[in-house]
């Protein structure tokens, strides 16, 4: 008598050769924005307005900046390559609102962005600084857009 596989261990089997062949071709591909490595890029930036929008002893801050990369190819703006720092340089999380487009640089020439980021606002009391390129930007004082519930 043949000994045969289960139907059961036979799919299981069939979906994880599927989802390593998916795996390997995705890998190999490169990233949907098409970016440039951190390391080769140059990037210099123009911070234009920073406001604020302060919500239960937190604050969403948006920063305007004119972005112009070295590169043609698009190029996100993420960290490492585009982190906000606090005085003691942690990393401020980024807000990332539904509607929030992902800021990326469609390739060469001056473009227009706006970051937002979310953070406590006791970190307002000591200056942050806008880390992009390897460069430090430091951030202007901040317009108040709107103040909800402290």
């Amino acid at each position: 008598m043949k000994s045969r596989l289960p139907i059961t261990a036979t799919v299981l089997l069939l979906l994880a050769a599927a989802l390593g062949w998916h795996l390997k071709t995705r890998a190999s591909k490169p990233n949907a924005a098409g970016a440039v490595p951190t390391a080769a890029v140059v990037l210099s930036v123009v911070i234009k307005k920073v406001s604020i929008r302060r919500t239960d002893g937190h604050v969403q801050l948006s920063l305007t900046a004119i972005f112009t990369q070295n590169g043609q190819a698009p190029l996100r703006l993420v960290p490492p390559l585009v982190t906000l720092l606090t005085a003691n340089q942690t990393p401020v999380p980024r807000y990332l609102g539904p509607i929030l487009p992902e800021p990326v640089l469609p390739g060469t020439g001056p473009t227009e962005l706006t970051l937002h980021y979310w953070l406590p606002a006791s970190d307002l009391s000591s200056p942050l600084n806008l880390s992009a390129g390897g460069q430090q930007h430091p951030l202007p004082a901040p317009d108040i857009v709107e103040t909800g519930a402290r």
